[in-house]
């Protein structure tokens, strides 16, 4: 049996058309809330919000819901912890908002934590940036002639230490925010790029 030209065209069309709005981003996403502590230790909310052009709904805790793709201000309380308000993008298919609570201070300041350190050799790396693993804090620090740098005024918790060039990562490396200031030198083995993952 022959089949038509115009058959065969309307036959792949009919197969092409779930596939093409599988991929498109007009469905809902799926999206799921990640509350820890600074350490990456999963920790109860008491309630989660996300809030859009002033409509807020309580959404659950580590379990998947379908929402639309945009912005959103997302607010987690836990108790014992202070009040977590942040802006998030909602844009991929499937999509993990991971949220890290800082502790409360009803009863005394949150203590302040630090990270100081070398890079070997000094001269390689412009700058050290420290990135909350388990948060969305990130900050830059200058890096002396002698190659010392040093974080101040962290939330204790853990991080991400990445030595930068001029215009590419020269190498990575976790650390500890300790409140007596956690030692994390950094030996440079590739100063062609390419962020090599330098020893603890």
């Amino acid at each position: 049996m022959k089949v038509s030209h115009l058959g065969t065209l309307i036959l792949l069309l009919a197969l092409l058309i779930p596939v093409t709005r599988a991929l498109q981003p007009g469905g809902q996403p799926h999206v799921r809330v990640r509350v820890t502590d600074a350490y990456g230790n999963p920790v109860s909310a008491k309630k989660i919000t996300l809030t859009a052009d002033g409509a807020s709904s309580e959404v659950p805790q580590e379990k998947p819901f379908s929402t639309k793709y945009g912005r959103y201000i997302l607010e987690v309380r836990v108790p014992g912890f202070s009040n977590a308000t942040e802006s998030v993008l909602i844009d991929q298919p499937e999509q993990i908002l991971a949220v890290a609570m800082k502790l409360g201070s009803m009863e005394a300041p949150a203590p302040r934590c630090s990270i100081v350190g070398h890079v070997v050799p000094g001269d390689a790396a412009l700058r050290i940036r420290s990135t909350l693993l388990f948060g969305s804090y990130y900050a830059d620090v200058p890096i002396a002639p002698d190659g010392s740098f040093a974080f101040r005024n962290l939330e204790c918790g853990d991080y991400m230490l990445i030595a930068m060039g001029g215009k590419e990562c020269l190498g990575t490396r976790t650390a500890r925010a300790t409140v007596i200031g956690a030692r994390a030198d950094i030996q440079l083995t590739s100063l062609s790029g390419g962020c090599v993952s330098v020893g603890q």
